[in-house]
């Protein structure tokens, strides 16, 4: 184990204990021991504190220069969520909860590709930003009252700090390596944001083989959306196929339920509406809110216009939604 694992693994002892010992859910509010009366405050300071932590470690991993899986950092990411989401069930958060949404099943990436900065670019940062904001303002709303809270979870949030500074002091140690690799292989490269030079293997080292690239097929119950676009499940996780090459595709990405629930949708109406308002896909169910979709479309085409394919959104007149009628499906 990494030094960085090793401090990752650290700081999430505190709030495994904690959760452990069943401090956590519904008696959110017990960590700081309040008054009944004040519980509501309580708790909204707590959720302050907890969704800072949530949106500084979101802010770290989606916007890094290079992403590497870390069981700890997903496992600190996932504890976060359980404490935000039990704690959006008590009174007085009901506005906070139509809001929430988890942005990610998880921030592992192996089994395919996961695109989680231009999530974050194309909408989760300033989304997220807004929910923070809105807490912020309820806080201020409700006198700015602050609560002492136990050591050992005081001591979480400091422990979890340093393990989400470890784990980008390493991405960032992993990219300068990588960036001198390319450096020494083409001396003649002067970087930019252009395209990078892959850096090259040494062929007489046996050792060091480059490994075979991956391709995935369809299964059954998939949609084919269009040649180089297929939408389907794999393993239970909801996932996109680009890029046909033969009778395989060269890319899988796996997606938010709430994007697969969308797409396949408007795959399943294609014949029957040309497309639907936003506030049509909030009632009906199929995502939390209008500016959810918004973001997961604005999401998904850029996904799209990554990979060299058709966008899968289209806007219609009369500011409605659907498939790109250029699709091989429509």
């Amino acid at each position: 184990m990494s030094e960085t694992d090793k401090k990752e693994e650290i700081a999430l002892e505190p709030l495994k204990k904690l959760i452990s010992e069943g401090k956590l859910g519904g008696a959110i509010g017990a960590l700081l021991s309040p008054s009944v009366e004040d519980r509501y405050s309580a708790q909204l300071y707590l959720l302050k504190l907890y969704f800072s932590m949530f949106i500084y470690l979101l802010s770290t991993f989606c916007s890094g220069k290079l992403r590497f899986d870390s069981p700890a950092i997903n496992d600190l990411y996932l504890k976060l969520c359980i404490v935000i989401e039990a704690a959006l069930d008590s009174p007085g958060f009901e506005e906070l909860k139509k809001m929430y949404h988890r942005p990610f099943e998880t921030l592992l990436t192996a089994g395919g590709e996961a695109d989680f900065d231009i999530e974050w670019e194309c909408g989760y940062g300033q989304y997220y930003a807004q929910i923070q904001s809105k807490i912020d303002e309820m806080f201020i709303l409700n006198g700015s009252k602050i609560f002492e809270i136990e050591k050992e979870l005081n001591d979480f949030f400091q422990l979890a700090t340093d393990a989400i500074k470890a784990y980008r002091a390493d991405t960032e140690k992993v990219f300068a390596g990588m960036l001198k690799k390319i450096d020494a292989d083409h001396p003649t490269w002067k970087g930019g944001d252009g395209e990078k030079p892959v850096a090259t293997q040494n062929v007489s080292d046996k050792t060091s083989q480059a490994p075979t690239a991956k391709r995935y097929s369809t299964a059954a119950g998939d949609a084919v959306l269009d040649k180089h676009i297929v939408l389907g499940k794999r393993d239970g996780r909801a996932c996109l196929l680009f890029n046909k090459e033969v009778n395989v595709y060269l890319n899988q990405i796996f997606i938010e339920p709430q994007v697969y629930n969308l797409i396949h949708f408007l795959y399943t109406m294609r014949n029957r509406e040309s497309g639907f308002k936003l506030q049509e896909f909030e009632a009906r169910g199929i995502v939390g809110s209008k500016k959810l979709v918004t973001m997961h479309k604005k999401a998904i085409n850029k996904l799209c216009e990554k990979h060299g394919v058709k966008d899968i959104f289209y806007k219609f007149p009369e500011d409605k939604w659907g498939l790109n009628r250029e699709l091989d499906c429509c």
